[in-house]
């Protein structure tokens, strides 16, 4: 083998190595990439879920006040309760 030839092929390995090492370290920026996004997606839904619980409380009390309206099962006293506690 010539010099030439041997300079090349260690060349050339280098260059695969380099390659590589490259790839590796890609595929683990990716990794902790999603990581990332997938614990400030949960970290949101930490921090908006007792907002979220306040709504949905909220809306299942217009329901049960827009049935009991609609049963006629609502006194006037009970009204004025709940609109001094909202």
């Amino acid at each position: 083998m010539d010099k030439e030839t041997k300079r090349l092929i260690e060349e050339n390995n280098e260059l695969l190595h380099k390659m590589h090492s490259a790839q590796v370290r890609g595929k683990i920026y990716r990794f902790i990439y999603w990581i990332v996004i997938i614990a400030l997606a949960l970290a949101a839904f930490y921090f908006v879920q007792p907002y979220i619980e306040q709504v949905r409380n909220m809306y299942t009390t217009f329901e049960d006040t827009k049935e009991q309206a609609r049963e006629g099962d609502f006194s006037l006293e009970e009204l004025q309760q709940l609109l001094e506690n909202e």
